[in-house]
């Protein structure tokens, strides 16, 4: 049905308790064929040394070799788990009928190249079919395609992003109600001393420059502060909205919209409380009415 791309791996979870620790590792039951190796032998990742030297060897019957270099550097990743394979035994794959017992219908993988097939999503129901009708009830399976999952995962990280771009809007809504609330309040309790420095000879402008400055400050401070924690929290934290496979990073152009718009938030504060000012006459302003 794949025209021989299929590659089929078994994962055996393997435990030999000994004298001085208990040695965990995989059994890889594999094609030699398609893994370039030599048939009559069993292949040991570098990272398993120690254990050869401590006389554990879930297949005596066969004559252990190094595995290649090329294989030590490989990862098989599946839907479920990653097998590095240098802490890794590779046997070969009719071994399995001997080890029978210990396979666990998860651990069965087998994987091919939907490029290489001219129509993958058929081949995929043809191979889940055959499956299904050779062992009947007995077993369920299910046709892993990395290509819909990836599609999947975006669709749900873009739903993940659009709940907290919607949730930041409206903190920042509410963020703003309140600056407009809190500095008018104040404008309220400082009226009198604004009409003091009007009275002493203070021009509109200067006074218009310190409601600006303060207010930039505040609301500046905060900002940048937002910023730094954000930008930390990107890279500490994991809330589980990205799906896993979607690293979730702090970007500059995000960082330049929150200053821009730090800066809109501000002068519209400051239009609004230096208005109330500009239409007060001083004696209104002296006299906090």
């Amino acid at each position: 049905m794949t025209d021989g791309k299929t590659f089929m791996s078994i994962a055996i979870p393997q435990f030999f308790p000994t004298a001085d620790q208990n040695v965990e590792f995989s059994l890889i039951l594999a094609d030699y064929n398609q893994l370039g190796l030599s048939e009559g032998y069993s292949y040991w990742g570098e990272g398993l040394a120690g254990a050869q030297q401590a006389g554990v060897d879930p297949l005596p019957e066969l004559p252990a070799k190094d595995l290649p270099a090329r294989l030590n550097q490989e990862k098989w990743k599946t839907e479920m788990t990653e097998t590095v394979l240098k802490d890794a035994v590779v046997a070969p794959l009719n071994y399995m009928e001997e080890l029978e017992s210990d396979i666990a219908p998860g651990l069965i993988n087998l994987a091919w190249r939907s490029s290489e097939l001219s129509d993958a999503e058929t081949v995929s129901r043809k191979v889940e079919s055959y499956l299904t009708d050779s062992h009947g009830e007995h077993y369920s399976y299910r046709i892993y395609s990395p290509e819909v999952d990836l599609k999947n995962r975006t669709y749900k990280s873009k739903l993940s992003i659009q709940t907290l771009n919607k949730a930041a809007l409206l903190f920042l809504t509410v963020f703003f109600m309140g600056m407009l609330a809190i500095f008018n309040l104040q404008f309220e309790h400082r009226k009198e001393e604004y009409g003091i420095s009007l009275a002493c000879g203070a021009q509109n402008k200067q006074l218009f420059l310190e409601i600006l400055l303060e207010i930039l400050l505040l609301n500046g401070l905060g900002t940048l502060l937002g910023c730094l924690v954000g930008s930390v929290l990107t890279y500490r934290l994991d809330l589980g909205i990205m799906i896993g496979t979607i690293a979730v990073r702090a970007d500059f152009r995000t960082m330049v919209l929150a200053i821009g718009l730090c800066l809109l938030i501000t002068l519209i504060v400051v239009g609004s409380v230096f208005g109330k000012l500009k239409n007060k006459k001083i004696i209104a302003l002296l006299k906090n009415v």
